[in-house]
C-alpha cells in the first residue's frame, strides 16, 4: 500500500504483510479523514495520515475477529459479515464506540454497556450479507437478494434495521455506486437504481439478457462498478465468459439513459477522482516554427476540478481510463451498428442496398468508416460485405453495397476528434423473393 503526495510516494504496507488474493475484495473508506480498510482475511487496518506511521489494526479491534466488509457511518466504523477465531457468522453486523472529531473510534467491545459499540445479526432473510454503503442518513446493507436499511436511533439500540421493498441484492462486493438518481447497482440477474424504495431496473431486455449471458460464472464475483462522474455515467465493469478479470464495460450514461460497452485492458479496479495534470505538450518544449504544429499544447481534456475515471490493470499499472480520443492511453475504435432492418416492413424479399447518406457530427476532415452488411434470416448474423471510408467535408456518400432479407450498417472511428453520427439515410432496390 502506497501513499502519493503528488510529488513522493511513501510505502505503508505494515509489517506483518497482507494474505488475502485476487477474490478477496478491499472495502473501506474515510471516518474523521482517516482511511481504514479490509480484506476479510486479515485484521482491519487504519492509517493515521502519518508517512512515518504504516497501517495499523483498527484500535480495540478484537485479534480473534476479521470482517469481510467495512465502512464508516455517521461518526462509527461498521464491519459486517464477521469470523470469531474460527466460526463465520455472515449475518452480523458489528460497529465501534463512536469515534470522537478527527480520531478513530477506541472500541468495539460489545459487552461494555458504557460505550456505544455492539452487534446484531440482519439474519430476517436466508441470504448473506455482500456490500454496504450509506444512503443520505442511512446505511443500506445489501445482502445477495435483498436490501436493509440501517438508522441511527439515539436511543440504547444505538442503531434500528429495516428491511427495503423488492429483491434487488449485489452481485459481489464493490457492486454499488452512488449517483443523483440513488444507488445504481449490479445485482444478481439484473442491474436497477433505488433510493430506499423498490428497485427499478435500467436495462432493457436485450441489454440485460446480453450482460448476464456474457458474465463468467466463475469468476462473477470479481466484477465492479463505477462512476465516471465527468461523463454522467456509471460502468458496470465484470468478466467475460473464460474471463478471469474484467474485460468488458456496461455503461449507463443515467442522464441520456443510454447503454455503451467497452473493452478493457484486463481491469480489476477504478475509481473517480482528482487528479493533476502536466501536460505532455507545452509551448517551451517546441523546437520548428509554432504553425507546423497540428497539436494542442498547455491543454488539458479536462479541468482540475473534474474527476477522472482510473483504472487497475494486472500489469500492474494505473490508467487513466477516458481522456479524449484515447482509453488507458491508447487511441480506441468506436462504432455503433444497426442490425436487422427490414426496411418498408417487407421481410420477404431481397433488398440490395446501394448507397448510405451519414449526417457526422464532427469537423471537416473526421473520417468516420462505413459497412453494410446483410443476412437472409433475422436470427443470423449479417454478412459485412462493403465498406467506405467517409471523410466529413469531402464526401457526399457512401457507395457500398449489400444484399438480404435483412440489412446492417455499421460506423465505426478512430479519429480522435471523436466524429459521431447524427443521422442517416439508405438507399436501396428490391431484387425480389431470394
Amino acid at each position: 500500500v502506497f501513499v502519493d503526495d503528488g510529488t513522493a510516494r511513501t510505502e505503508i504496507t505494515p509489517a506483518s504483510l497482507f494474505t488475502g488474493a485476487i477474490d478477496d475484495r478491499w472495502t473501506g473508506g474515510t471516518l474523521n479523514g482517516i482511511l481504514g480498510m479490509t480484506n476479510g482475511k486479515d485484521k482491519p487496518v487504519y492509517w493515521d495520515n502519518n508517512t512515518a506511521n504504516n497501517l495499523a489494526t483498527l484500535p480495540g479491534w478484537d485479534a480473534n475477529e476479521l470482517c469481510a466488509v467495512l465502512v464508516p457511518f455517521k461518526n462509527y466504523w461498521v464491519a459486517l459479515d464477521i469470523t470469531k477465531t474460527a466460526t463465520r457468522y455472515p449475518y452480523m453486523m458489528k460497529w465501534s464506540s463512536a469515534a470522537v472529531p478527527g480520531s478513530v473510534p477506541t472500541s468495539w467491545d460489545e459487552t461494555d454497556v458504557t460505550l456505544e459499540a455492539g452487534e446484531s445479526d440482519i439474519g430476517e432473510t436466508g441470504d448473506l450479507i455482500v456490500d454496504a454503503r450509506p444512503m443520505g442518513d442511512a446505511l443500506i446493507v445489501y445482502k445477495q437478494n435483498s436490501r436493509f436499511a440501517v438508522r441511527q436511533t439515539l436511543d440504547a439500540r444505538i442503531f434500528s434495521f429495516q428491511r427495503l421493498p423488492g429483491a434487488g441484492g449485489a452481485l459481489a462486493r464493490g457492486c454499488v455506486v452512488e449517483t443523483p438518481l440513488g444507488h445504481m447497482v449490479f445485482g444478481n440477474g439484473d442491474i436497477y437504481v433505488h433510493n430506499g424504495g423498490e428497485p427499478q431496473s435500467i436495462c432493457d431486455d436485450i441489454t440485460r439478457e446480453f450482460i448476464f449471458a456474457s458474465l463468467d460464472s466463475t469468476n462473477g464475483g470479481r466484477a465492479f462498478v463505477v462512476a465516471n462522474t465527468a461523463k454522467n455515467e456509471v460502468w458496470f465493469c465484470y468478466p467475460e465468459t473464460g474471463g478471469s478479470v474484467c474485460t468488458l464495460a456496461a455503461i449507463y450514461n443515467y442522464k441520456g439513459k443510454t447503454w455503451t460497452f467497452r473493452d478493457l485492458p484486463n481491469v480489476t479496479d477504478a475509481d473517480s477522482g482528482l487528479l493533476d495534470y502536466t501536460p505532455s505538450v507545452t509551448i517551451d518544449s517546441l523546437t520548428l516554427p509554432i504553425d507546423s504544429y497540428s497539436d494542442s499544447f498547455d491543454q488539458d481534456d479536462y479541468t482540475p476540478s473534474d474527476q477522472r475515471l482510473i483504472m487497475a490493470t494486472t500489469a500492474p499499472r494505473l490508467d487513466i481510463a477516458d481522456t479524449g480520443g484515447t482509453f488507458a492511453g491508447t487511441a480506441f475504435t468506436s462504432y455503433v451498428e444497426r442490425k436487422g432492418m427490414v426496411l418498408d416492413g417487407d421481410a420477404s424479399s431481397v433488398k440490395l442496398l446501394t448507397r448510405i447518406i451519414p449526417r457526422v457530427d464532427g469537423p471537416d476532415g473526421a473520417v468516420v468508416l462505413i459497412e453494410a452488411g446483410g443476412s437472409m434470416a433475422a436470427e443470423e448474423d449479417p454478412i459485412w460485405t462493403g465498406s467506405y471510408s467517409y471523410t466529413k467535408g469531402l464526401d457526399r456518400d457512401a457507395p457500398i453495397f449489400a444484399s438480404g432479407h435483412f440489412l446492417s450498417v455499421r460506423f465505426s472511428s478512430t479519429d480522435e476528434r471523436q466524429a459521431g453520427i447524427k443521422s442517416y439515410d439508405i438507399e436501396y432496390e428490391i431484387e425480389g423473393g431470394y
